[in-house]
């Protein structure tokens, strides 16, 4: 399990369907289950890895439930 780091770029889908870009470039969409994201926040997590996530907000330092849908 390998943590990294991504920036929220698009909200879509009643803030749910949430896309980011990795720090290496890669695109990373999720559904955002619990919590709250806003454009150019930075999230870390095991980004890399499909399913149920947990992944935290370091803008705001919030833990947020997610399901990762594409790997990187």
């Amino acid at each position: 399990m390998t943590t990294l780091t991504a920036t929220i770029k698009r909200i879509e889908r009643n803030n749910t369907l949430i896309t980011a870009i990795s720090e290496e470039g890669e695109i990373v969409k999720f559904d955002l289950i619990s919590g709250e994201v806003g454009i150019n926040h930075k999230i870390t997590g095991s980004l890399d890895e499909h399913g149920d996530q947990e992944v935290t907000n370091q803008t705001t330092k919030q833990t947020l439930d997610v399901y990762m849908q594409q790997c990187l």
